[in-house]
């Protein structure tokens, strides 16, 4: 911070004002902090202010020194006169005067300073990656502007007291284990791993511990993001941040990695990919991406380490691994528009949208029902689409609610224990209904879902299929008489966990699912009967019917799509897909250069004319 300024900030969201200011007590400066009511007046805050500067000093005293609990200091908030404000003002009040205005405490006079741009909070990834992307994380402001603030970005080496670099060989090695893997601990963040799975943190010739103030730090960026190179291996990275809006900037904030950059996985399948999606497209075509990330929730456990995914090393099952992966996978296809599903809600705010957003992308997060803490993620690409309005439905809420859907509650709504199973499950769709900037005639509807998984549950999620395909099309009605002059065409992507041969695939590329699929029979105790579906949009399958959409030991079939409204798009280009070997070179998916068990589907979508 400056030290010559108090900053005031007022906190809307939680109806408070936060003072911040550095003052020197004896031969350190201290940064005080405070937070206050907006109604409390400017005599109460001064007092307070004292109290707190005065416990500091009274600390900061030596033993032998005279301590006088009466000892008075000068606190006082100062007008454009260079006169003390009265008590009759509030905090509040403050932000409304006539300045400059200043603030007197002790000796020192301060500029006050009103809702500066301010970092709340701010730190880098655990995982850093050789060309992977690295940005900050849990980036949290005040009146600022991403794009007015300045990003820097420095790598360095821990060196000793002298300014060499610290070698391996003074390193306190420390053992933990002894068989052919390791797998780290908390107590070994911030720690090197030896050959022989004995980590340590560097230490001078004295065995102490170097800090971080005794690395030499090297300017190598200033965006938002970083990259690491080849250079950068066994590197720490620090981010200065310093926050601006379009009036001013605010006080500078850095962070340091706790881990070092590490080699990473080498060449990933879906860089293979990118070479299909190196330039964005214009006009009348835009690329559309379905791809379920594979929520934290459900890898990051004994269960998943040792039953579902025993090949995968554990540190490739992180999250904090396998966002890098995620993110870099993202970005390089240069899509216009994201459908994801099974993303965490921590993973959609902390790193998803902030890095999304810095290039371009507008991000919407639709949660699932009851306490699940993952869902729905959709991003368009700012320059291509405007968002005219969104919509969202619990599919267990909707099948009792909604008129388009009564037809269907009313055959089914006597049978129980297929009502009971129906109703508890925590399925949403989302709808975004996008403008584009390219063609002002085009409206898309953008769907999104992520169907209910279990074996024996293809009624289960026919309804639900349905369920959608009936509110959807109640949206796009709507929309034609909202928008007469224009073209409305629906997009529908999800992980819906059936495959081809599936009545949902027949329901929404024929028009027609009949109460004789086989589906309605999956379950024998939950049976479904005399009810018959129909879709009157014409849809098909961008990606068409490949092999596999999800790969893992024990199941690999197609799961995924993006279904699009046959009568005004067509289909440009399908991205290919990782080929079998390369599915297989780590047995199944996720590992170390998949990051989901799912495989994302792109195409490359044109509006017809």
């Amino acid at each position: 911070m400056n030290a010559s300024k108090c900053y005031f900030r007022y906190v809307e969201a939680e109806e408070k004002i936060d003072v911040s200011f550095l003052l020197k007590v004896k031969d350190a400066v201290r940064q005080f902090n405070f937070r206050r009511q907006p109604t409390e007046n400017i005599q109460t805050l001064c007092n307070r202010i004292e109290m707190n500067v005065q416990k500091v000093m009274a600390k900061k005293k030596k033993k032998n020194e005279k301590t006088s609990v009466d000892t008075k200091i000068k606190i006082a908030v100062l007008d454009v006169n260079n006169q003390e404000m009265s008590d009759k003002y509030s905090c509040k009040d403050l932000f409304e005067m006539e300045g400059p205005l200043k603030v007197q405490i002790c000796e020192q006079f301060y500029e006050a300073v009103f809702n500066a741009p301010w970092i709340i909070n701010i730190n880098l990834p655990k995982s850093l990656l050789l060309g992977f992307p690295v940005y900050p994380e849990n980036f949290e402001t005040l009146y600022t502007i991403k794009e007015k603030s300045d990003f820097k970005w420095y790598t360095g080496k821990p060196v000793n007291d002298q300014g060499n670099v610290v070698s391996d060989i003074h390193i306190n090695w420390i053992p933990v284990g002894n068989s052919y893997s390791y797998v780290p601990t908390s107590v070994d963040v911030g720690m090197k791993l030896k050959l022989e799975c004995t980590p340590g943190k560097p230490v001078n010739d004295q065995g102490n511990v170097v800090s971080d103030i005794h690395i030499n730090w090297i300017p190598v960026g200033n965006s938002y993001s970083y990259v690491p190179t080849s250079v950068d291996v066994g590197m720490k990275l620090k981010l200065e941040c310093t926050p601006g809006n379009n009036n001013t900037i605010g006080p500078a904030v850095e962070t340091i990695s706790t881990t070092l950059v590490e080699a990473g996985p080498g060449p990933c399948p879906f860089e293979t990919r990118h070479q299909f999606t190196a330039s964005k497209l214009k006009d009348s075509s835009f690329r559309c991406v379905s791809y379920n990330i594979l929520a934290d929730l459900y890898c990051d456990s004994d269960f998943t380490r040792s039953v579902l995914h025993p090949y995968c090393p554990p540190y490739a099952l992180q999250m904090d691994y396998r966002k890098q992966l995620i993110l870099k996978e993202l970005e390089g296809y240069n899509a216009d528009i994201y459908c994801l599903q099974e993303v965490d809600k921590k993973i959609f705010n902390n790193s998803l949208e902030p890095f999304l957003d810095s290039i371009g992308l507008k991000g919407l997060f639709y949660k699932k029902g009851k306490t699940v803490s993952e869902g729905l993620a959709c991003f368009y690409r700012k320059s291509r689409f405007e968002m005219l309005e969104e919509e969202n439905i619990l599919l267990a809420d909707a099948i009792k609610t909604l008129p388009c859907l009564q037809s269907i509650w009313n055959t089914i709504k006597d049978n129980k224990p297929l009502i009971d199973r129906l109703l508890d499950r925590s399925t949403v769709a989302s709808a975004t209904i996008l403008q584009s900037k390219d063609n002002l005639d085009e409206i898309v509807v953008v769907a999104n879902t992520h169907l209910y998984f279990h074996p024996d549950a293809d009624h289960i999620r026919l309804l639900q299929g349905g369920i959608v395909i009936y509110w959807l099309s109640e949206i796009k009605d709507n929309l034609t008489k909202k928008y007469p002059e224009k073209r409305i065409s629906l997009i529908l992507c999800g992980d819906f966990n059936s495959v081809p041969s599936c009545g949902i695939y027949q329901l929404y590329t024929t028009g027609i699912a009949p109460d004789s699929l086989p589906d309605w029979q999956s379950n024998a105790n939950e049976k479904i009967s005399d009810l018959c579906l129909t879709n009157g949009l014409l849809l098909g399958s961008a990606c068409g019917t490949p092999p596999f959409t999800n790969f893992t030991v024990g199941f690999a079939d197609c799961l995924d799509y993006i279904f699009y409204d046959k009568n005004n798009i067509e289909v440009e280009q399908v991205i290919p897909f990782p080929s079998i070997e390369e599915l297989r070179a780590h047995t199944a998916l996720p590992s170390i250069v998949f990051p989901s068990d799912h495989i994302a589907i792109i195409s490359d979508l044109r509006f017809k004319r």
